[in-house]
């Protein structure tokens, strides 16, 4: 770890300030892992992650987040397939890993019995309403 924040909304600071890492040597054209974990803490809560320039005298305070087009995911995202159905049954199938989730309420959250790997059948039942999702 070289920053971290325990508080809220506060903007940008100079190095020197434990919510802010002291200059980090990067080449141009590399590939570099960064990662944040937040933590919600009531609602509104998010992070942001910000660069300049070794020299560039723009204030902490004023810097934007690192534009989207310079960031990619580290892991590949699982993706579900079109569901399909036979009969009364149906099959939910994805790539990637996770474990499955199913919700009646979209809040509560359980496991899948059993955590299928890829390739899950289901028989609704009827007038019943239930959400699956991947957690990574």
């Amino acid at each position: 770890m070289i920053a971290f924040e325990t508080g809220c909304c506060d903007p940008y600071k100079e190095p020197g300030a434990e919510e802010t890492s002291t200059p980090q040597a990067l080449v141009a054209g590399e590939r570099y892992y960064v990662e944040v974990l937040n933590k919600e803490g009531g609602g509104g809560d998010y992070a942001e992650v910000a660069w300049r320039l070794e020299g560039d005298p723009t204030p902490a305070a004023t810097l934007t987040p690192i534009p989207g087009q310079f960031l990619s995911a580290y892991a590949p995202r699982p993706e579900f397939s079109p569901i399909t159905r036979n009969g009364a049954q149906l099959t939910i199938s994805w790539t990637g890993a996770g474990t499955l989730q199913e919700s009646t309420d979209l809040k509560t959250w359980t496991p899948v019995a059993g955590n299928p790997p890829s390739g899950y059948n289901v028989t609704p039942a009827p007038n019943t309403a239930k959400f699956y999702r991947l957690q990574r």
